[in-house]
């Protein structure tokens, strides 16, 4: 008898024990003290997702992945997505691994999650979202929003992601950090004016100790983490 096939083909439950009902990709739980980063992959156990290929059987535990037959998505918020895996979990009878990538625009906090498979809508329960750790994509002049050099105490705009998800009402300088988000150019805390989180975007002044040759290194850091050092070239006056 293939299971799940007796009285409903499709009948899905995402079921845990313990706190959370998702892993990352090294198995940790995401709880609180780990939350899920958007952009990575998380993996929860259902039940009731219906055919695989090779077929389940009653009481026999499956030995090789065993893809589920019926395209499923997986809602993470107002979000749908295609999971990565889902299948029959290797070394059970009954129980599927439903691997998913978070998407890159979750916000942080409690989000929904559920699956749908055949028509039919599973349980929901709750993914704790964090922030992404910062990227930087560009530093530009403040004022043409060109790139090239920039020099000591010259406006500068850096753009990317992962910047928070506030901004700031109005100017804040002289403070260095805002919503946990802080910019260090040569080890030096730097004083910020504007933080957009939602538009990815920080203006501020470089500080004027920095060298009028040679390079900046500048990172972004937040909650999560500490974003890959961007390489800045300076001069006396910026380009």
């Amino acid at each position: 008898m293939i299971l799940g096939m007796s009285t409903a083909a499709f009948t899905p439950a995402i079921y845990y024990q313990g706190a959370s009902a998702f892993t990352d990709s090294a198995g940790n739980p995401i709880t609180l003290s780990h939350m899920a980063v958007p952009g990575s992959s998380v993996t929860c156990v259902a039940i009731g997702l219906g055919p695989t290929n090779p077929p389940m059987v009653a009481g026999v535990k499956a030995t090789t992945a065993s893809p589920v037959t019926t395209p499923l998505t997986v809602m993470v918020g107002n979000t749908m997505v295609v999971p990565d895996v889902a299948g029959l979990k290797v070394g059970t009878a009954t129980d599927y691994q439903v691997t998913f990538k978070i998407p890159m625009a979750t916000p942080s906090g409690a989000q929904p999650v559920s699956i749908s498979v055949g028509g039919v809508t599973s349980n929901i329960v709750t993914l704790l979202a964090g922030l992404p750790a910062p990227q930087i994509d560009a530093i530009v002049n403040g004022a043409t929003f060109k790139s090239g050099t920039a020099a000591p105490n010259s406006f500068v705009s850096i753009f990317g992601s992962g910047f928070g998800t506030e901004d700031t009402p109005s100017n804040i300088f002289p403070a260095t950090t805002f919503n946990q988000v802080s910019v260090a150019a040569n080890g030096l805390l730097v004083p910020l004016y504007i933080v957009a989180g939602t538009k990815g975007q920080i203006n501020l002044v470089l500080p004027s100790e920095l060298p009028e040759s040679g390079t900046a290194f500048v990172q972004v850091k937040n909650s999560q983490g500490t974003s890959a050092t961007f390489l800045l070239p300076l001069a006396a006056h910026s380009a």
